[in-house]
């Protein structure tokens, strides 16, 4: 994978989160497993994983995430104990928009969803997920950045 992309990602909504709250990058290899980003933004804390789909993919196969064998059980427990908890991926999707149109150009966009509706397969030494569930409440998508991180850090 590119880290060059999952670092300027990283830096993005950290420069985002800054303008309205605390923000720490909790990604080193000191601390495997635990979430790249925590932030404290009006009253609320929470956790968020990033990851950068380096390819462009078919929109049909972009429920499909790659992480680390470590990161899904200290994402699940946290969440199990109350931490807000989002895997955020920004991806690009091939033939289709975020919502499914078709399009005759690659499109951006942002994924995100609670860590618990994750089903585990074995791919490669990472671990390839598959979104079980897609309740509104636990999943976003969309093609806006800002509309993505309002969600998220700030609940409107």
């Amino acid at each position: 994978m590119d880290r060059s992309k999952e670092r300027n990602f990283n830096k993005s909504v950290q420069a985002w989160i800054k303008k309205y709250g605390h923000v720490t990058n909790h990604e080193d290899k000191w601390t495997p497993g635990v979430a790249d980003i925590s932030w404290a933004v009006q009253g609320f804390e929470g956790w968020i994983e990033l990851k950068v789909q380096p390819q462009p993919v078919d929109f049909a196969l972009k429920w499909q995430y790659l992480l680390r064998p470590y990161q899904l059980p200290w994402l699940c427990d946290r969440e199990r104990h109350g931490g807000d908890v989002w895997v955020m991926y920004q991806m690009i999707t091939r033939g289709r928009d975020y919502r499914g149109v078709p399009t005759s150009t690659n499109s951006l966009c942002y994924v995100a969803f609670k860590p618990f509706w994750l089903k585990e397969r074995e791919d490669k030494g990472d671990t390839l997920f598959k979104l079980l569930k897609t309740e509104e409440k636990n999943r976003f998508i969309t093609d806006d950045f800002d509309t993505m991180m309002k969600r998220l850090i700030t609940k409107s």
